[in-house]
């Protein structure tokens, strides 16, 4: 209990700080204009994608899956003992010897079926009509990361997760946000003409500074 004490105190605000910090650079980014064309087809997908699971199927034994497999997966880059694996229509799990905050959390920043899908990319080259190859594929990277964050939101929301227990709720909620904010700036500034333009963040952060100076004189 101390423990989770010290990390909804110290550690939980850094992180809120962190996320405004990674929404600001997002909207650095929105601002300037500098997405590519095929930014509009990601962002095509994920919408599509929402209302896909929000309405029509929620496609719950893909996410099953690919929850466990990012425990199982965490606990091995961990070097943890893992045992029985198993997975249905509604849930699973996987066994794991004295799991830690990584593997306990890692289902819920880690888009198990995104990252299953993107060695398909490299098989863009092979195929007749790559550009359009490429569209639908982007269309459908971001159709999976909507599912990735509808089906965690919709979890989180609607059942009380054990997964959360021993780091704690609020510092899980604060730790994730954060995490999931970053990946999705990660994703804005791979759809920007430069990689240079991760330089944002840190315009964000002297702007943010600035701002803080200017209140405090």
């Amino acid at each position: 209990m101390f423990s989770i004490f010290i990390k909804n105190m110290l550690l939980a605000p850094l992180f809120i700080l962190a996320t405004g910090l990674n929404l600001f650079s997002i909207f650095l980014i929105i601002k300037e204009k500098s997405l590519s064309s095929s930014s509009i087809w990601f962002l095509a997908g994920c919408i599509a994608g929402f209302l896909t699971f929000k309405f029509i199927c929620r496609f719950e034994v893909i996410y099953v899956f690919g929850h466990e497999t990012a425990h199982w997966l965490a606990a091995k880059l961990c070097r943890k003992k893992t045992g029985k694996f198993s997975f249905g229509f509604k849930s699973g799990s996987v066994e794991v010897e004295k799991p830690n905050t990584f593997i306990m959390l890692a289902p819920y920043f880690f888009p198990t079926l995104t990252v299953a899908m993107l060695p398909l990319y490299f098989l863009l080259p092979l195929l007749k009509h790559q550009e359009q190859a490429g569209l639908i594929f982007t269309f459908l990277i971001g159709s999976s990361f909507a599912h990735h964050i509808y089906m965690n939101a919709r979890l989180i929301i609607k059942t009380k997760q054990s997964d959360f227990d021993k780091p704690g709720h609020f510092f899980s909620a604060t730790l994730l946000t954060y995490i999931n904010t970053l990946i999705v700036f990660g994703i804005f500034v791979f759809f920007t003409p430069s990689f240079t333009n991760v330089v944002i963040y840190f315009d964000a952060i002297t702007s943010i500074y600035k701002e803080i100076l200017i209140l405090l004189n």
